[in-house]
């Protein structure tokens, strides 16, 4: 009998291909025999009387007539729809103060006992963006720093509880997969990386639906292939253009200030926000 090792075979498969029907091959792992592979050949043709018979082994005693196509649309249909929320939606699910805070609870509550994915990219961004809020320019609109740890301890709470189904990623998957995504998008549309990883995080997932109150997120992500779920609202482009000035503002009023020259190693010196050397 033929012999091939572990490696041969998954970086050669044609050495298996080249099987005529009925020989066998043996992959061997350290010189030990692991599994052997045999070629079948070309499958028997089969009556309407054959396959009569294997029916009735299966199922041997005659029973009423059922429907099981209907059955089975009727399973479908009962099956929870697996939701991937974006950060825009859960922040406002959350957040009073959010404009829409009340079309995302009117969203939510008939929709809860749906599969509501949590990946860990929504650990990172979510968390992250509910720090970033306690940072503000306009102090009405600023959360304080007790209300943004109450959130996220809220979250993080129910992702324990199973209100949010946390499932873990294969990041070589997600990064491979964000990758395609933006080959294929990024010359036509907006592509943030943030919102790349969140539809790369989601196509992996096997997401029914994405959800999102942010039009940019949802053109990419139904430009990726997802459903895409967009609640209806009113003023909601008056909105977004809100949300997006703001997130202008806290970068050049209150990130921008803060960075100055930083010495490194061996005598240099950081770049100012400016992007060049001091004395340059």
């Amino acid at each position: 009998m033929k012999t091939m090792t572990t490696r041969e075979f998954f970086h050669t498969p044609r050495l298996a291909k080249v099987l005529r029907p009925g020989e066998s091959i043996t992959v061997t792992d350290n010189g030990t025999a692991s599994f052997t592979i045999t070629k079948a050949g070309q499958r028997p043709s089969r009556t309407r009387a054959d396959l009569e018979e294997e029916a009735r082994e299966i199922c041997p005693e005659d029973g009423p007539k059922a429907n099981f196509t209907a059955m089975l649309k009727e399973a479908k249909r009962k099956t929870p729809m697996m939701i991937y929320p974006d950060t825009s939606f859960l922040v406002a699910l959350k957040i009073r103060r959010d404009t829409f805070h009340a079309v995302a609870l009117d969203f939510y509550e008939p929709h809860q006992d749906e599969v509501w994915l949590w990946s860990p990219w929504h650990r990172v961004e979510l968390l992250n963006a509910v720090r970033q809020l306690t940072r503000h320019p306009e102090a009405r609109r600023r959360l304080r720093l007790a209300e943004a740890k109450a959130l996220i301890h809220r979250l993080e709470t129910e992702v324990r509880l199973g209100y949010f189904t946390h499932l873990e990623v294969d990041w070589r998957d997600v990064l491979r997969t964000a990758n395609e995504i933006s080959i294929a998008c990024a010359f036509e549309l907006p592509c943030p990386a943030a919102d790349l990883l969140h539809v790369a995080c989601a196509k992996e997932l096997v997401a029914d639906v994405f959800l999102s109150f942010d039009d940019e997120q949802l053109a990419l992500a139904k430009a990726s292939g997802l459903k895409i779920l967009q609640p209806p609202t009113r003023n909601r482009s008056a909105g977004l253009r809100r949300a997006r000035r703001t997130a202008d503002s806290l970068t050049s009023s209150a990130v921008r200030p803060s960075l100055s020259p930083i010495p490194l190693a061996f005598g240099r010196t950081a770049p100012s926000h400016s992007g060049r050397f001091p004395g340059r």
